[in-house]
């Protein structure tokens, strides 16, 4: 994938993929010192609301970029973060301080989390062929015009491996 590193553990002869480089480059780009308090959890356990609700921005532009390069890495590397990120992405539109707050929140979860990333075992014998999992917050999703949504997700995995997921609202 664009940006990613492959590491090879020749002694466990597994591959890791981590997209060191591209956390890095975001933090710059988006003015984000790496020094900062760092969050444990890519997103804050309360609901995201419309920009009715705090402050518009003047120029959301930052925004949209920043977003944009959190779905890149929620999509190719870094699936832990796809919630954060689709929670974020409901706003482009219109956001607010708080809708940038929060992307900048899940980037300084992946400055904290940068070492993480999908790994590839060479041995297979205890996973299972293909693994599914899912979950969903039946109406517990406001979109950008305050109406109650369903969002779910699901990861489907491959001898052990995630080789798809998705996070839909």
């Amino acid at each position: 994938f664009l940006g990613s590193e492959v590491q090879h553990d020749f002694k466990e002869n597994a591959l890791k993929l981590t997209v060191k480089k591209c956390i890095r480059d975001s933090a710059e780009e988006h003015d984000h010192p790496t020094g900062t308090r760092m969050v444990d959890t890519p997103a804050e356990t309360d609901r995201l609301k419309p920009a009715e609700s705090g402050e518009p921005m003047a120029d959301n532009t930052k925004h949209r970029s920043l977003v944009g390069s959190l779905m890149h890495l929620a999509v190719n590397v870094r699936p832990d973060i796809s919630h954060a990120v689709n929670q974020c992405s409901r706003f482009l539109q219109n956001p607010s301080q708080e809708h940038m707050k929060a992307a900048l929140r899940t980037l300084a979860n992946l400055i904290r989390t940068i070492e993480l990333g999908l790994e590839f075992p060479a041995v297979f014998d205890e996973c299972p062929e293909i693994e599914v999992h899912t979950d969903s917050d039946c109406m517990g999703a406001v979109n950008s015009e305050g109406e109650l949504r369903t969002c779910g997700g699901h990861p489907v995995f491959h001898k052990g491996d995630p080789v798809s997921w998705s996070s839909k609202t």
